[in-house]
């Protein structure tokens, strides 16, 4: 069975697990790998996409994984999952 273990953050082709989206570890290894200047210009740029890996280590956006989740989570979330859900 497929289940959502962990936050992601899909930066370009760089895919950052991490607790919550966008913590400090997230932050730290985008930084070492793009350089914090590229890594602002990204966001801007609209080449974050916040999401998901699965229990296989697959990215889901916060809609597929919202969707992942309520097939067997007690709790069922709503369109969207968050970081916040998961604990």
């Amino acid at each position: 069975m497929i289940k959502i273990v962990c936050a992601a953050v899909k930066l370009g082709y760089l895919v950052i697990p991490c607790i919550r989206h966008w913590d400090e570890n997230c932050h730290r290894i985008a930084e070492n790998v793009f350089g914090a200047g590229r890594v602002r210009y990204m966001l801007k740029d609209g080449q974050e996409v916040q999401g998901f890996l699965d229990n296989k280590g697959r990215f889901y956006d916060r809609k597929e994984a919202a969707e992942i989740y309520n097939q067997y989570a007690e709790n069922k979330v709503g369109e969207l999952l968050f970081s916040e859900d998961l604990y």
